[in-house]
């Protein structure tokens, strides 16, 4: 009989912890650097990424100011402007629209 109660115990114990872990929020999404992101992106190069990211071009959080910033990026920004630039919803429709990084005349 003792052990049915432990067993009980446990049991009921361990759906409270489910149910606590059901009401708690999922966690924010997480930041990642330039080269996790240019990996992400299926290998671009994290120096065009970051460019890219000052141009405005693809969804990036600046820290710091001036010449040394740095950028983050979240995945899931990442994944929406991907599927966006397939589908052709996205602000940009082709791929031809990606800054070029060459000199203004």
């Amino acid at each position: 009989m003792r052990q049915r109660k432990a067993a009980g115990f446990a049991s009921s114990t361990i759906s409270a912890h489910v149910n606590e872990m059901a009401d708690t929020p999922s966690p924010p999404n997480r930041f990642i650097n330039a080269d996790e992101a240019a990996s992400f992106l299926g290998g671009l190069n994290p120096r065009t990424l970051t460019r890219w990211a000052r141009e405005g071009y693809v969804p990036a959080i600046p820290l710091g100011e001036g010449k040394r910033r740095l950028w983050r990026f979240v995945e899931e920004d990442l994944e929406q402007w991907m599927l966006a630039r397939r589908t052709g919803q996205g602000t940009l429709s082709s791929a031809t629209d990606a800054p070029s990084g060459g000199f203004i005349h």
